[in-house]
């Protein structure tokens, strides 16, 4: 069994203790860099929208 004395050192040596909550510091995001970059899948737009879209545009007729 260790002592207390040779924990000490051990937290001292491994400045980052992994555990529940604290994945190991070479798996974890990079500053700036987001977890999921291509963000969450944008609802659909629905046919009453698309409808609404496309025969509210203005067209030039020549």
């Amino acid at each position: 069994m260790k002592n207390g004395s040779d924990q000490g050192k051990q937290l001292k040596e491994q400045d980052y203790l992994v555990g529940y909550g604290r994945p190991p510091k070479e798996t974890r995001f990079k500053q700036g860099q987001s977890g999921n970059p291509k963000g969450r899948k944008r609802k659909p737009k629905s046919v009453q929208a698309q409808m609404h879209s496309v025969l509210s545009k203005k067209i030039t007729i020549t």
